[in-house]
């Protein structure tokens, strides 16, 4: 069963807690490298103030040689969603140097040749007003849909989900807390997904 998760629209102005961008291009004005985006796999941890972001996302290579490229992963900032608390980013379980950039990190990556490569992303970011925006649109910068894309919105008993632009499936972790889950194939979103909460007892 297919819950839609939505009471009211959402503010003009919110879709900006988070630009961790699928696209993930060495430049979105530059989209045009040797590698593909192929994949992602996201989690989002919805907290009071906060979301915590974990991203496995995968590349492939089809050319006969090795490529390296420089990434650029955007966050967005703004007076209600402040810098976020820290950025990780690993590659087959080692985390790997980032370099601070206006609006998000960047990160250099090596696919091997006829291969692919996964890379994960992991950071928290504040948010002072309960609502958060994963981008998706920026997928376009790749000129290409994307194999497969899912994602898990987990959100504690204590919260409640007021609206989410996407439906989902919601089921029980058994952890007191439920998780909302949807995926597509062939994916080349149109809009981002944006959420916004309240705290169970404070509306």
């Amino acid at each position: 069963m297919r819950t839609r998760v939505a009471t009211y629209r959402p503010m003009a102005l919110w879709g900006v807690l988070m630009c961790a961008a699928l696209a993930l291009p060495a430049g979105a004005e530059s989209p045009a490298t040797g590698i593909r985006f192929q994949k992602e796999h996201v989690k989002l941890f919805v907290r009071p103030k906060s979301i915590r972001v974990q991203g496995l996302y995968t590349f492939a290579n089809p050319e006969s040689s090795p490529r390296r490229e420089f990434l650029f992963y955007p966050i967005s900032v703004d007076s209600l969603h402040p810098p976020q608390d820290y950025v990780l980013v690993r590659v087959e379980g080692g985390a790997i140097a980032t370099k601070p950039m206006e609006g998000g990190v960047g990160f250099a990556v090596e696919v091997p040749e006829n291969g692919s490569l996964t890379v994960e992303v992991i950071y928290e970011q504040t948010s002072l007003d309960g609502s958060g925006c994963y981008i998706l649109t920026s997928t376009a910068a790749w000129e290409a849909p994307l194999e497969h894309a899912s994602f898990e919105i987990h959100v504690p008993d204590s919260i409640e989900l007021d609206w989410m632009a996407y439906d989902a499936r919601a089921k029980s972790s058994g952890r007191k807390d439920r998780i909302y889950e949807f995926s597509r194939s062939n994916f080349m979103p149109e809009k981002d997904l944006c959420m916004r909460w309240s705290v169970r007892g404070r509306r």
